[in-house]
């Protein structure tokens, strides 16, 4: 990606300080040459890492940036989790010469183990003298939170509003542990837009609605999960302080960098083979919806019927009684791609070797329609294999 493309006044960077015991980069740091507005949202997992009780501290108070961990993740780590994270946010400030309290601590990693904190310091003194330097080096950054994944998970956007060129960026990472909400995640969205920080919220909110919110690997949620959104208004568009077309124009562009970050997270689950998208349709009710969606998603049955490529579509329909959502079996029509399966609750004439066919492919479409009212909703998932569960088997060795 040009540099060009990145948000004005953001510098990010990545280094591997020594967490990792396989050398790989491990600790990143995104900073904003202005303070920034700062919305977020985090796991609603009961037990919470140090870093999301700090992050949640802090938020919407003016921020400069973040430091963020991969390797340990800081949480079960007691009250000296928090002084750590106090500790080492602390550090960063000073280096950085910014107001207390101005920069947030993320972590990824091992559950249950404190964070090397003379490691640590060096590393958060090594990034501020990269800062200083003014490298910027997003991919770097984006390498350093990764955990099990395969893929560096990064997009740029840019859009106009008020003559102004507004600019976009967006890193992830996650492959496993993940469903709403969230998922075994961490987001990252920088703009350098001029925006009233309550519009920041409700946009966020949305977007993660639809993208984080609305994905699943294997049914699990993490304690470190969040996403955080800073916006620094470096791009000197007129602010945006109303739900207007230039408000449409920024929430549009937010929801499309969240989305695609999600489904990268989706695509680069711990084992997967396939990308699936599942949309639920004619529901009575969103909370139907979102009951039949969800269940699908996470079936054991259904992912490995995707993993095995057998087109079993009794498997989904069991699945789909079994979701606790309103059904009459009489109204469901199921589509697998545009193969119509279903059609007002009887088998239609496909022919199965057509629908095997059609699971070989790596992007796949599930679609039910219960026929009973007007509210859909759609997830985002993958399949269950071998190798998920031996990454899983020996995540610490």
């Amino acid at each position: 990606m040009s540099e060009k493309n990145y948000p004005r006044g953001f510098l990010l960077n990545g280094i591997a300080a020594g967490i990792k015991a396989n050398g790989e980069l491990d600790m990143g740091i995104l900073y904003s040459q202005g303070p920034c507005h700062y919305a977020g949202m985090f796991t609603k997992n009961k037990i919470q890492a140090a870093p999301v009780r700090l992050c949640r501290e802090r938020l919407h108070s003016p921020i400069h940036g973040l430091i963020v961990n991969s390797g340990s993740a800081n949480s079960f780590t007691g009250s000296q989790g928090l002084k750590d994270a106090y500790i080492l946010t602390r550090l960063a400030e000073e280096e950085l010469k910014v107001k207390n309290e101005s920069i947030l601590s993320l972590s990824t990693g091992v559950i249950g183990e404190p964070l090397p904190m003379d490691t640590v310091k060096e590393g958060i003194k090594k990034l501020c003298r990269l800062i200083e330097s003014k490298e910027n080096k997003p991919g770097l950054f984006a390498q350093s939170i990764c955990t099990t994944d395969t893929k560096v998970k990064e997009i740029t956007r840019h859009f106009e509003i008020g003559g102004k060129q507004v600019r976009m960026y967006g890193s992830a990472k996650g492959s496993g542990m993940i469903f709403p909400n969230m998922a075994t995640m961490l987001a990252f969205i920088v703009t350098d837009l001029s925006i009233a920080p309550l519009l920041m919220d409700k946009a966020l909110t949305e977007a993660v609605d639809e993208s984080f919110n609305a994905i699943s690997v294997d049914g699990d949620q993490s304690t470190n999960d969040s996403v955080i959104h800073l916006a620094n208004g470096k791009a000197g568009n007129p602010i945006i302080n109303k739900e207007d077309q230039d408000y449409q124009k920024y929430k549009d562009t937010l929801k499309e960098v969240a989305l695609y970050l999600a489904q990268a997270i989706v695509r680069d689950g711990e084992g997967a083979t396939k990308f699936i998208e599942i949309a639920v349709k004619g529901a009575l009710s969103q909370e139907d919806a979102q009951k039949c969606v969800s269940h699908l998603a996470n079936s054991l049955l259904v992912k490995t019927a995707f993993f095995g490529e057998d087109a079993n579509w009794g498997r989904f329909i069991y699945a789909v009684g079994a979701s606790g959502c309103e059904v009459d079996e009489t109204m469901i029509d199921m589509k697998l791609g545009d193969i119509l399966l279903v059609e007002k609750g009887l088998r239609t004439d496909f022919k199965d070797q057509e629908a095997s066919q059609y699971m070989k492919n790596h992007d796949l479409y599930l679609e039910i329609n219960l026929g009973l009212g007007q509210y859909s909703k759609t997830m985002y998932t993958c399949d269950l294999s071998y190798d998920y569960v031996k990454i899983n088997g020996d995540y610490r060795t």
